[in-house]
């Protein structure tokens, strides 16, 4: 352990009963831990990280970010809240949105309606390299 460079961990796994002894036998009876390093994980374009060194960032901030959403957000007779989760490509686009949590089914639409006409973002970034970063944000119709 001693021997690894922190600065080359990409994922740390803790395992624990059943699981760790199917994969390990025996030996892993109290548990394992499982170190995988970047030169030992498969790089994949399509990977998409949910925290980076750099994290994506809205033209302007999360103040324009909040300005942009409630400029643009469709008018409801519902208030409520929707939890957004979204991912930033590589290239700053937008995609995949779906809604994680609501108060009101009625503001699904709405909500990712908003999403969908974000403009491009300034991408994540791991290691220096721009990669897909899922986001979550909360959208409050009042």
């Amino acid at each position: 352990l001693n021997e690894i460079d922190p600065e080359t961990i990409r994922v740390m796994n803790v395992l624990k009963g059943d699981a760790a002894i199917a994969k390990y036998g025996d030996k892993a009876k109290d548990g394992a831990i499982e170190i995988i390093t970047i030169k030992e994980a498969p790089q994949t374009s399509d990977e998409v990280f949910v925290v980076v060194e750099e994290m994506p960032q809205f033209p302007g901030g999360t103040a324009a970010l909040a300005k942009f959403i409630t400029d643009n957000l469709a008018p409801t007779n519902t208030s409520g809240k929707v939890y957004v989760q979204f991912v930033v490509n590589k290239d700053g686009s937008v995609s995949n949105a779906k809604v994680l949590r609501s108060t009101s089914a009625e503001l699904n639409k709405p909500a990712l309606d908003v999403i969908k006409m974000l403009p491009r973002w300034v991408p994540g970034k791991q290691r220096g390299v721009p990669v897909k970063v899922a986001y979550n944000i909360p959208i409050e119709f009042h």
